[in-house]
């Protein structure tokens, strides 16, 4: 018993001596290489072995050390692939291998050498490696383990291109009229990748506009403001292999004469049957084409767009003034002010009067005013004018009317007009009986 142990022991030390040095069994190894990803597969008429007697490692032992192995030979067949997970990096690429065979051992593990000096020991059939310099050749060998025995191996050479894959780009800017404005620019792009061609250029001239027509050579008018304004322009292209990579260049627009004129129109809906709306709506020309529109309405309130309404509360004269803003400066480049009469709401009239005996007679009589309006005034005097029914009438908030004494009783149909203060009329009929009783 102290002989068998002490056996266990010198074995046990000698696969721990292995493993800390790594030693890699190649015996049995089909090589083959390749460039980027790919699939390796071993010879089935090697590697060849005879499963130990003492491991049960076989298809026809049993899963522990106590089984009996088969005394046929085993014919392994391995397969090895890899799958570049970052194309687009120039270092710690990620490679994805993955190990499938036939007729493997029930349990087993498996050793990775990715040839970078990571390795795993035992570990999963599917495994990812992150190559910290990620442009190389790299030998990849992958073993199945079975009861601390290699059963069978494969190796696989990987290329790495690193950013290969990666376009360079170049910009050149080109003032077409350098003696003027300086405002139209032609712009030469390039763009360079070592793996696969370029496939597509997208241009953003940095005013809100761009050009995806997928050309190398295009040309941008900028827009002149009041103040010079820089401008960034970026060319963006993708290569082939859908790595991307920019270029940004920056150009100095300067201030020029045509400047932005124009100003904004104010419409409002009639006050006196709806609700007062203005509408105030931009008429500036020569801004840019990113510009944005806001509005103060001088009451502080305020809104945004190139075309927006608003209803003043209260009447009033409002200092309405448009604020037109590069976008893509944030800058201010244009503004206009107008003052505008607002009625506010609610104004229209309601007209109505009273009348009342001025002598005994009851054909004198006393005609008073008494129209009213919500948001506003009643102009009086010439505004309120009378129909007394009798072919006369008056301009009066109050009036003493004389009626002829025709001795029988009549009506008479008396109308009231008023105006207020918006511009509102309003009137009013009401039958009155002469005399007055």
């Amino acid at each position: 018993m102290k002989f068998i142990h002490c056996l266990y022991i010198s074995f046990f030390f000698a696969l721990l001596i292995a493993a800390c040095t790594q030693t890699i069994n190649t015996a049995y190894t089909d090589t083959t290489s390749t460039t980027g990803s790919g699939t390796s597969t071993s010879d089935p008429k090697k590697p060849a072995y005879t499963p130990p007697s003492n491991t049960g490692d076989s298809l026809g032992g049993g899963s522990t050390s106590t089984g009996t192995g088969s005394s046929s030979i085993i014919k392994d067949t391995l397969t090895l692939t890899d799958s570049l997970l970052t194309p687009c990096t120039a270092s710690n690429a990620v490679v994805l291998f993955t190990l499938t065979g036939t007729n493997n051992p029930k349990a087993y593990t498996c050793q990775w050498y990715f040839g970078d000096n990571n390795s795993i020991l035992a570990g999963p059939p599917v495994v990812r490696n992150t190559y910290t310099y990620g442009t190389g050749s790299y030998t990849v060998i992958a073993k199945v383990d079975s009861g601390g025995v290699s059963v069978a191996t494969i190796s696989k050479t990987i290329k790495l291109t690193g950013a290969a894959g990666t376009p360079t780009v170049t910009v050149t800017p080109q003032n077409l009229n350098a003696t003027s404005t300086s405002n139209n620019y032609a712009f030469n792009g390039t763009s360079t990748v070592t793996t696969g061609t370029t496939k597509n250029y997208s241009w953003d001239f940095g005013d809100g506009t761009g050009d995806n027509t997928n050309y190398t050579y295009v040309t941008h008018t900028f827009p002149i403001l009041t103040t010079a304004q820089n401008y960034i322009v970026t060319l963006t292209t993708t290569s082939s292999t859908g790595c991307s990579a920019y270029k940004s260049v920056t150009v100095s627009v300067p201030a020029g004469t045509s400047v932005a004129t124009g100003g904004f129109t104010s419409l409002s809906t009639d006050p006196c049957t709806t609700t007062e709306t203005f509408t105030f709506t931009s008429t500036a020309t020569n801004l840019p084409s990113d510009v944005s529109y806001s509005w103060d309405f001088g009451d502080n309130n305020v809104s945004t767009g190139s075309s927006v309404t608003y209803s003043y509360k209260t009447a009033g004269t409002y200092t309405v003034k448009m604020y037109a803003t590069s976008t893509s400066t944030g800058k201010i480049v244009y503004t206009a002010t107008k003052t505008i009469k607002a009625y506010g709401t609610n104004v229209a009239a309601t007209a109505n009067f009273t009348f009342s005996k001025a002598d005994a007679t009851g054909y004198v009589v006393n005609f008073q005013s008494t129209s009213s309006v919500a948001n506003g005034t009643v102009i009086t005097g010439a505004n309120s004018r009378w129909l007394f029914g009798d072919k006369t009438s008056a301009t009066a908030t109050f009036f003493t009317k004389t009626y002829a004494n025709t001795g029988i009783s009549t009506s008479y149909p008396v109308i009231l007009k008023v105006t207020s203060d918006a511009g509102c009329t309003a009137s009013i009929t009401q039958n009155v009986v002469i005399p007055l009783p």
